[in-house]
């Protein structure tokens, strides 16, 4: 089942999806040709301001009048470089006419007259594109522009504002500049003749400037009279999502879905990889299948999704979803030298796989399932199941589990004795860490590769409690007769009883009763001081915790029975020859 981080992931992605493809939508029915639709009288924004058609009708004969005066002094001009000049004016001047124009128009019917020129323009003709790739990629493309054209326009229409403002503003100091002039040289009546020319052309240039300035003020005006509120316009694009585009992405999804569980179903119907379990040489195509067949499910519920958009004739979200796919196997470009090293692997065809121990990190671990993250498990470790990259990984190799093969050297309750001197109990042993319960409260901590370097010895499983005794060759003809080692197995046997039900376990008997499990003295080695006679005594599982008090136990029992028999137990002798001088 999936986790709650990855079901919120799934959920926001899909709203994301939602509100960008219904942004598409939105930016197709906002911005195209809108309908001819008769406006109610009632309506006080349908109706123009008359400053506003006043000023507009005055601006167009402004421009009509000097267009006849330029026209004019065309054909009167005969200096070529002057008419160059005169013929990029009336240029300017007919755009200008034919803006002017465009204006009184919205102004008049009430309807975005540029937008309105270039659908009707636009009708038949055809879209020159370069190839096949460019036909994919310009529905999109013009969706995102059209979602964008309006508040380009009025970013436009704010900056040509602020422009015409300044020149305004510098107009306005040129011409008191002038003032001032006209004023220090107003004896200079030939000067202030000239500089009265330059005053006027000055305030032509400003008026033409103003007109132009109120010309986008009021497109301005009407761009912004039209802006919905942030309510009005996600509830339209949800509106207008659900009731097409929408429609087709569930529709979409739903094909998509059904494709997908219906062949995950087959292929729990089937069970193909129990076909592979029957004969031995087969069970390597296991894995490969398994991915392969994955793979041809996502594929073919992918191609499923694509030919319902194809069918529903719904371009935009195909060509969406084929830049997506495109993205996807680019990236996989990238990635392709390393999928293939790892591929091995993930097929279970590697140095690695399922079902075998390898060592990883000094641990023996068992490989559970082979993926990009492949499960390495030790059922000796609590928390033992660990997550690994796939590519850390390639360097190791794997083999086949043995019967009975241990996985740790102890478990948690065990007694284990270390090369440094540590006896304790296993209270706790992940795949980090070890730790030992010493005498008393300490607790000794380890890494598991310390831990595993120290060579522990498990005392959980059983022990032998091994004690060498020395006694002296006047005591030869009762130890070949095996008097000796006799006397001390059964009083060793019968002390180590009694000890152990009212030491041990006060009393107790219920887990020492067969503590001790057999007590064996043999003659071993003839020394040059004295015959040895080694002494063993094996204890069962539950004498780990034991261990100490028993030890001594044995050697304070030996001694007493040597006490009691008056066996003689001598020392090590040095012999000194000394050289004869005489």
């Amino acid at each position: 089942m999936l986790t709650n981080k990855i079901k919120h992931k799934i959920v926001l992605l899909f709203l994301f999806l939602v509100f960008f493809l219904s942004s598409l939508e939105y930016s197709q029915h906002s911005f195209a040709a809108p309908p001819i639709t008769v406006l109610p009288t009632t309506n006080a924004q349908a109706i123009p301001l008359k400053d506003d058609l006043e000023l507009v009708t005055r601006n167009l004969d402004w421009v009509k009048k000097n267009l006849q005066k330029k026209e004019q002094e065309m054909r009167e001009s005969v200096d070529p470089g002057l008419k160059q000049e005169l013929t990029q004016e009336l240029f300017d001047l007919r755009k200008r006419m034919r803006m002017t124009e465009g204006r009184l128009m919205e102004l008049a019917a009430g309807i975005p007259w540029e937008d309105a020129q270039q659908v009707s323009e636009s009708v038949g003709n055809k879209r020159d594109v370069i190839n096949e790739l460019q036909d994919l990629v310009v529905p999109v493309l013009d969706a995102l522009q059209r979602v964008s054209k309006r508040p380009r326009k009025i970013e436009g229409l704010r900056r040509e504002i602020d422009t015409l403002e300044n020149k305004i503003l510098l107009l306005d100091q040129g011409k008191g500049n002038l003032q001032g002039l006209m004023l220090n040289y107003a004896q200079e009546k030939q000067l202030v003749t000239k500089l009265q020319e330059l005053q006027q052309f000055l305030w032509d240039k400003q008026e033409e400037l103003k007109l132009r300035l109120a010309d986008l003020k009021g497109k301005l005006n009407l761009e912004l009279s039209q802006e919905k509120s942030l309510v009005v316009v996600m509830g339209e694009l949800t509106s207008q999502f659900f009731s097409r585009r929408g429609q087709h992405l569930m529709l979409s999804i739903l094909g998509f879905a059904l494709v997908f569980i219906l062949l995950l179903r087959l292929r729990r119907w089937l069970h193909p990889e129990e076909w592979f379990n029957r004969k031995e040489e087969l069970k390597w195509l296991k894995r490969p299948f398994a991915l392969l067949y994955n793979l041809l499910v996502a594929v073919l519920s992918f191609c499923t999704l694509l030919f319902c958009l194809y069918v529903l004739n719904d371009w935009v979200l195909l060509t969406f979803f084929m830049l997506v796919l495109l993205s996807i196997l680019w990236s996989l470009k990238q990635l392709m030298p390393k999928f293939i090293v790892e591929g091995k692997l993930l097929l279970n065809l590697g140095s690695v796989r399922e079902d075998e121990r390898v060592v990883w990190n000094g641990i023996s671990w068992r490989v559970d399932t082979l993926g990009p993250h492949t499960t390495l498990v030790n059922p000796a470790l609590e928390g033992g199941a660990v997550r690994v990259r796939a590519q850390d990984l390639l360097h190791l190799y794997s083999r086949r589990i043995v019967a009975g093969e241990e996985w740790f050297p102890c478990k948690r309750g065990d007694w284990v004795d270390l090369s440094d001197g540590s006896y304790g109990e296993v209270v706790l042993q992940t795949p980090e860490q070890v730790v030992l319960q010493l005498d008393g409260l300490c607790k000794k901590y380890y890494r598991v590769g310390d831990f595993l370097a120290q060579n522990p010895k498990n005392y959980s499983h059983g022990y032998v409690i091994s004690v060498t005794l020395a006694l002296s060759y006047s005591l030869q003809a009762e130890i070949v007769s095996g008097k000796i080692q006799q006397i001390l197995e059964e009083e060793i046997t019968a002390s180590l009883k009694i000890f152990t039900q009212y030491k041990c376990n006060q009393g107790n008997n219920s887990e020492t009763e067969n503590l001790i499990s057999k007590v064996q003295v043999i003659f071993i080695n003839p020394g040059n001081n004295a015959l040895e006679l080694a002494i063993r005594v094996s204890v069962a599982e539950n004498g780990a915790v034991f261990r100490g008090i028993l030890s001594s136990e044995v050697n304070s029992i030996i001694l007493t029975s040597c006490c009691k028999h008056g066996w003689n137990i001598p020392y090590p002798q040095v012999v000194v020859h000394s050289a004869n001088l005489s």
